[in-house]
């Protein structure tokens, strides 16, 4: 993205940092006021671009980035709270600039006469590297509850015991973790857990 673009809204940034098979797990939640917009749904692009110019481009080839997506978004929240969109990617370790460009849709795409509200963010990043071999912390999470992703699984599935120990070998870890605190939101008592997968 080049120029200098206008932004109708502010787009607050905040994210995570997981080890992945490959790379590193970004997660991250875009946070925008909804007193700012006029739409219920709109259009969100995200792309990471490496700063070491490390961005695979020839000259006859289109330019291809770690990541690049449009998401369609719905911006609804509760009364009083700020529209809250997570998302996630997975890069190589490195510094990079995320952008993130948010468009509202109109609920009548026939309908061109209202102007439609856009604004971008430019997020600097630098994504560390979980297979170095030495000791490393994801980020730490403040969760409300983990829910077992293969709880009542079993008696749903009747399987032999060697089946059933296998998959739990190779399952473990798979959990759902709901009421994910951030820095912002730290009023109400939480416990710390500690997730640990094999």
């Amino acid at each position: 993205m080049t120029g200098h673009a206008v932004s109708d809204f502010a787009i607050a940034w905040r994210n995570d940092f997981f080890k992945a098979q490959t790379g590193t797990f970004v997660p991250f939640t875009v946070t925008i006021d909804r007193s700012g917009l006029t739409a219920a749904n709109a259009l969100m692009y995200v792309r990471a671009a490496r700063r070491d110019g490390g961005t695979s481009q020839g000259r006859d080839v289109a330019v291809r980035y770690p990541f690049d997506v449009i998401f369609p978004v719905t911006l609804n929240a509760p009364a009083g709270q700020p529209v809250r969109i997570t998302r996630g990617f997975a890069v190589a370790p490195g510094d990079y600039d995320v952008y993130v460009a948010l468009r509202e849709r109109p609920a009548d795409p026939m309908n061109s006469d209202r102007r439609l509200k856009r604004a971008v963010l430019k997020q600097p990043l630098t994504v560390p590297d979980f297979w170095t071999g030495t000791l490393a912390t994801s980020t730490v999470m403040l969760a409300d509850r983990i829910f077992d992703m293969l709880a009542g699984w079993h008696s749903k599935n009747r399987l032999d015991s060697q089946v059933l120990r296998t998959l739990d070998e190779h399952a473990r870890g798979l959990m759902d973790v709901c009421g994910v605190a951030s820095e912002f939101d730290t009023r109400r008592s939480r416990r710390l857990r500690r997730v640990c997968c094999d």
